[in-house]
């Protein structure tokens, strides 16, 4: 919740400097418990985590911190060409599957991520995640909100 907040206040363009310099601190502070709770093997991080954390530290401008928090996911949470919103050590009774609203969020971070890193690996695997990421969601539009999905379709390079 702090990151997706905090990711708030950073993409908006009232919010005053000092609102903002507060949000990137929180951020930072976001990005540093989520770090510690996924060395630690923390159960209870979830995709929605993942992607309000990951959006925060990327609106902050800490890319290399948002790319930890992507391959975070990747490592535990990936699921074929979407993600699984589940804790990255699920019971068997506790699995989320095919989250398609959570999924669509996941694409806009991937993908601006994708476009803030520098050529290389790293940049290529996250645009290899995305393209994956929005064929399936192409696939389930029935799932989506209408408003959701044309914010997915207006992203789409054209």
């Amino acid at each position: 919740e702090t990151g997706a907040l905090a990711r708030a206040v950073l993409d908006c363009a009232q919010a005053s400097p000092a609102r903002k310099d507060f949000a990137r601190r929180a951020a930072r502070r976001a990005g540093a418990d989520f770090e510690s709770e996924a060395r630690a093997k923390a159960p209870r991080l979830l995709l929605d985590d993942a992607v309000g954390v990951g959006g925060a530290l990327l609106a902050a401008g800490d890319v290399s911190g948002s790319l930890r928090v992507w391959r975070w996911a990747e490592d535990n949470l990936s699921d074929g060409p979407a993600y699984a919103d589940r804790p990255a050590a699920p019971p068997p009774d506790d699995v989320r599957l095919d989250d398609a609203p959570l999924d669509a969020r996941a694409l806009r971070w991937t993908r601006r991520l994708a476009e803030a890193l520098p050529p290389g690996e790293a940049r290529d695997a996250v645009r290899r995640r995305a393209e994956a990421l929005f064929l399936w969601l192409a696939a389930r539009p029935q799932r989506l909100d209408p408003a959701v999905w044309a914010d997915v379709l207006a992203a789409e390079p054209r």
